[in-house]
C-alpha cells in the first residue's frame, strides 16, 4: 500500500525528481523563516543574519543540484537532443564560488555564531532526509 501522490520506485520519472526536491526547497524555506526567529530571540539578530545566510546558501545548493541532475537525467534519456549540461555546470560552480564569497564576507562583517551559520546551512540535509524518509516510507508500506 503506498501513498496516492507517491510513485513506484521503477517509475519515479523527472517530474517526480522536481517535485521532490522542490518540496525538500519548502521545507528549507520554512525552517529557515522558523530558525530565523528562534535564534533572533536565542542569539541576538547578527547570528540571526548568519542563520538566514546559510539557510539562503542551503536553498541555492538544492535549487543548483536540481538544475544538475535534470540535465543530467535529460541528457540520458534523450540524448544529445536533452538539456545541454556545460550551462548548468557554468553556473553550478560559479554559485559555489559566489557561496564561498559570501560565506567569508558574512563571517567577517557580523559578531555573530558561527554555529547559526552551520545550522542554516545544514538545513538542506535536514530537507532532504525528510523527504527521503517520506518516499521510502511510501515505497515500503
Amino acid at each position: 500500500m503506498t501513498e496516492p501522490n507517491a510513485p513506484p520506485l521503477s517509475d519515479f520519472t523527472e517530474q517526480d525528481l522536481k517535485a521532490t526536491l522542490n518540496h525538500a526547497l519548502g521545507w528549507v524555506g520554512a525552517f529557515g523563516i522558523a530558525g530565523f526567529v528562534a535564534t533572533w530571540l536565542a542569539a541576538g539578530w547578527q547570528s540571526a543574519v548568519l542563520f538566514l545566510v546559510g539557510a539562503a546558501i542551503a536553498a541555492t545548493g538544492l535549487y543548483e543540484s536540481k538544475r544538475l541532475m535534470l540535465a543530467v537525467l535529460s541528457r540520458f534519456n534523450h540524448g544529445r537532443q536533452g538539456k545541454p549540461v556545460a550551462g548548468v555546470l557554468i553556473w553550478f560552480f560559479l554559485r559555489l564560488i559566489l557561496a564561498g564569497v559570501v560565506l567569508y564576507v558574512s563571517l567577517r562583517s557580523l559578531e555573530g555564531s558561527v554555529y547559526a551559520l552551520c545550522a542554516g546551512l545544514g538545513l538542506a540535509v535536514v530537507a532532504l532526509l525528510i523527504e527521503s524518509v517520506r518516499l521510502l516510507r511510501a515505497w515500503t508500506l
